[in-house]
């Protein structure tokens, strides 16, 4: 019950993600239609200086002219062309609506039975982007801008644009499975195999956020937006990236001491003689956007063109610069005393340690230009640190490589020992189980999908098939210890019945009466 409890509170904590990130001018005005969530209203109170909320049946009765219209929902309203066209009435020119939907051929209702069900049957208001799109032209709208939220818009995890759909963003995609739904395939699985195919995938996202203009259409220049749902609120951060810049805003109150923290790595980046393309100012923190690939695409690239052995020159190139460019720090009150994490002595003798220890310099995080190497995206530092592990969080999280080269050939190529790997291990789970979000998590793990089942089923099957084969040579024994016990009886009762034995009793017999 407890479990249930806090799912649902991370998930209703997650629907403002789908208007956080807007650019709402705050001193509009604002027209929410059928408000049915107090977090969205809230953050729109934030934003916006005047919000009227109403319910879609009030909206003929309002003469009010607004910049902004928000539908959060289109699937709560039985006559959507009709409310469009007072939409048309109401907006101010070159005023906003903002329109979040479901999608009726959604990868959501395909991968499940009841979701197929809904298409079939036509029983409930979801419908396609073109049938929404169609119905806004009618109504003169005709300047739109759609963006793609997964994995949906109630629980928005990233959001895609036509300008940018990121097959490495998928990761972040947290699919929230009912604890009884029985699904035909994993959302993610089919969603990255359409992007590897260059199949529109617009046309099968679970929702869409439709940005409709009263006028003509101005870009704000949003080409996608990620949240950091998996962590606990006081780590959570909103990421926007438009055309030549990324900003990082804090999500909440409690996280903008997150962000801080982030500025002291930058500056500790700058200090030193690592190269980065971050930087900041009051309110967030602000990188170049960079075209070239980031450094562990270089090494994929390397390994699979030229040669295992040059990919591993490239790894030996990161490792120096590390080594070459941390300020070293000490072996006492190190990170393993601080998370108590017990170890010999002698494991750590030979360690470099870094007195700015950023644990978060993997190869995904580095670009590699002109033979240098550029680091962002350095949220998190432990002081006193062992560059061995930082090295070792690149090995372990960079698992496209393990294809070509094993993660064990990798850990030795560095020296990375079995003892070190042992300690290692307890480190990095303690310093992301402090900001990671277990509830968040959690729901990853619901449901089942048909292939699990499958498995299960043959998994079942075949421990069946060991519990009868185990009864099976169990009856035997028992037959076996009845024939044995048979054969005694016999021998017993030939005893009894022979001449020798009746002779014996009456021996026996008189035994007796003289004792």
């Amino acid at each position: 019950m407890e479990d249930e409890k806090n799912e649902i509170e991370m998930l209703s904590n997650t629907r403002k993600n789908i208007i956080s990130w807007y650019p709402f001018e705050p001193n509009a005005t604002l027209l929410e239609i059928n408000a049915d969530s107090k977090q969205i209203t809230e953050e729109l109170k934030k934003k916006i200086k005047n919000v009227t909320i109403i319910e879609s049946s009030e909206i003929e009765n309002i003469s009010e002219r607004f910049d902004y219209i928000t539908i959060i929902g289109i699937e709560n309203i039985e006559d959507i062309q009709q409310i469009l066209k007072n939409v048309k009435r109401l907006l101010n020119q070159n005023g906003k609506l903002l329109i979040a939907m479901n999608n009726k051929y959604s990868i959501k209702n395909l991968s499940t039975k009841s979701g197929i069900d809904k298409i079939l049957n036509n029983n409930n208001r979801e419908y396609t982007l073109n049938q929404i799109l169609d119905m806004l032209q009618q109504e003169g709208f005709d300047n739109t801008k759609t963006y793609y939220p997964l994995t949906d818009y109630k629980f928005t995890n990233v959001i895609f644009t036509d300008k940018k759909i990121l097959k490495s963003e998928l990761s972040r995609n947290i699919v929230y499975n009912s604890e009884d739904e029985i699904k035909f395939f994993e959302e993610n699985d089919l969603m990255d195999k359409l992007l590897e195919d260059n199949i529109e995938f617009k046309n099968f996202t679970n929702s869409y956020f439709i940005e409709v203009f009263n006028g003509e259409y101005t870009d704000n220049e949003i080409r996608l937006v990620t949240f950091a749902n998996m962590r606990k609120d006081e780590y959570k951060i909103i990421t926007i990236m438009k055309n030549d810049f990324i900003y990082k805003y804090p999500d909440n109150e409690k996280s903008k001491k997150h962000i801080e923290n982030v500025k002291k790595n930058i500056d500790i980046m700058l200090n030193s003689k690592l190269k980065t393309i971050d930087s900041y100012d009051d309110e967030k923190i602000i990188s170049k956007y960079v075209e070239n690939d980031t450094f562990d695409r270089i090494i994929l690239n390397t390994v699979k063109k030229e040669s295992k052995d040059k990919a591993l020159e490239l790894i030996k190139k990161f490792e120096q610069t590390l080594l070459d460019n941390l300020e070293e720090g000490s072996k006492e009150n190190n990170v393993f005393d601080r998370y108590e994490i017990e170890y010999e002595k002698d494991i750590i003798n030979n360690m470099k340690f870094a007195k700015y220890g950023l644990w978060d310099l993997i190869f995904q995080n580095c670009f590699y230009i002109d033979n240098d190497f550029y680091f962002y995206d350095q949220e998190w530092m432990e002081e006193n640190i062992p560059i061995k592990f930082i090295l070792y969080r690149a090995v372990k999280y960079f698992t496209k490589i393990r294809k070509y080269i094993s993660i064990e050939e990798l850990y030795e190529y560095l020296n990375i020992d079995e003892k070190e790997l042992e300690i290692f291990e307890k480190l990095d789970d303690k310093i992301q189980e402090k900001s990671r979000n277990d509830n968040t998590w959690k729901i990853q793990k619901n449901g089942k999908n048909i292939e699990e089942l499958r498995i299960q089923k043959l998994t079942d099957n075949h421990t069946i098939n060991l519990l009868n084969n185990e009864i099976q040579n169990k009856n035997n024994e028992i037959a076996e210890l009845k024939k044995v016990y048979e054969n005694t009886q016999n021998k017993i009762d030939f005893i009894y019945q022979s001449k020798s034995w009746k002779i014996a009793e009456k021996l026996r017999k008189i035994r007796q009466m003289f004792k």
